[in-house]
């Protein structure tokens, strides 16, 4: 009687071990998708040729060209220079600044860190070829004539500059504000670029 049991397991078990088998899960899958990310980035260079004519002479023109280049495949940005220049300089001298800048702020009163001295523009990069943007207008300052005296133009001396400094911040996603310039504001803010 044992022998027949254990035969009738042994055979149970050879049955359900053949069905399991047999037996099979609904079962499928996909090719993997792999997505690989790239960086965005902005590469500006700031560069100026003609920095050697410096003679102040009442009425000369000198030649100045300092300009900013945006690298091709930069992302859309804001891109801010900062102009110094010593009082003493500033005295003696005029220069404008080339179309198609702003300045950040319209307060004579105002500080590096609220803006003063810094100019900005807006640069699309839809295309493949770097962007020149000359800094000042016809490349120019003019030394002043005969509204300067000899004082005035004593007290310049090596130590009295005038300088450029070019930063660039993405325009998308960097700030809420619906309007220029305080789009720009906030932008120049967020990235807490530092002093020179």
């Amino acid at each position: 009687m044992k022998k027949a049991i254990v035969i009738i397991l042994a055979a149970a078990l050879l049955i359900g071990a053949t069905v399991a088998t047999t037996m099979a899960w609904l079962t499928d899958s996909t090719n993997k998708i792999t997505n690989e990310f790239t960086i965005g980035k902005i590469d500006v260079e700031l560069d100026e040729s003609n920095f050697n004519d410096n003679k102040l002479v009442p009425g000369k023109t000198l030649t100045k060209n300092p300009r900013v280049t945006v690298k091709q495949d930069s992302e859309k940005c804001y891109l801010f220079v900062e102009v110094e220049i010593a009082d003493d300089l500033a005295a003696v001298i005029n220069y404008s600044i080339d179309d198609g800048w702003s300045l950040l702020t319209t307060d004579t009163n105002a500080t590096r860190d609220n803006y003063k001295g810094i100019i900005y523009r807006i640069v699309d990069t839809a295309t493949d070829d770097d962007q020149v943007y000359p800094i000042l207008k016809n490349n120019q300052v003019i030394v002043k004539g005969k509204e300067i005296t000899a004082a005035e133009l004593s007290k310049v001396d090596v130590n009295d500059t005038f300088s450029f400094a070019a930063y660039a911040v993405q325009y998308d996603y960097i700030s809420n504000e619906a309007t220029e310039p305080a789009r720009a504001q906030a932008a120049w803010s967020a990235a807490a670029f530092p002093t020179t």
